[in-house]
């Protein structure tokens, strides 16, 4: 009990969990498949843009269970997600180093028509899947800052009879 009082970081238990997020996103919209979603020519394909977004959630012990929105604003487009999300986080005094993955619905639109030459595009929507592994530093027992990197595929479709327009159309 002594050894177990001096290792305690006095943090207590966490049982709700909020948080919010601000950092750059990189977005490769024909990275790995693109059928349809925007033409490389009239549209940038890959742009770096930024991301912000905040999490809600619940905390047992090591693991949690929650819901993240992420919303990405780029020069020529804007994304956003809603996922459900569940972590691990490895307590080690005030330094927590943690992985999540989760997964929900996302949406591509907003398009700058400045950027559009004129063309119409539509919205396109779908799921996610994102996993992600960070640290947090608790500045106090119940307020840490860290940093975190995540990476994510996005399942996005348009309906058939709005695909995306070729230059010159």
């Amino acid at each position: 009990m002594d050894r177990a009082d001096k290792e305690d970081s006095g943090r207590g238990l966490e049982f709700v969990w909020l948080n919010a997020e601000l950092g750059p996103e990189y977005l490769g919209l024909q990275t790995l498949k693109a059928t349809g979603l925007v033409d490389g020519s009239v549209l940038h394909a890959k742009d770096l843009g930024m991301a912000y977004g905040a999490g809600l959630g619940v905390r047992l012990l090591v693991f949690t269970l929650g819901a993240r929105f992420r919303f990405g604003n780029f020069p020529a487009w804007q994304t956003w997600t809603l996922n459900a999300e569940g972590g691990m986080h490895i307590p080690l005094g005030r330094v927590e180093p943690y992985v999540t993955f989760g997964g929900g619905y996302a949406s591509l639109g907003a398009y700058n028509k400045d950027k559009l030459n004129g063309l119409p595009l539509s919205a396109a929507h779908g799921f996610n899947v994102r996993g992600g592994a960070g640290v947090d530093w608790y500045v106090t027992n119940t307020f840490s800052i860290g940093a975190n990197l995540t990476g994510e595929i996005l399942y996005l479709s348009r309906k058939s009879s709005e695909t995306a327009p070729t230059q010159g159309a």
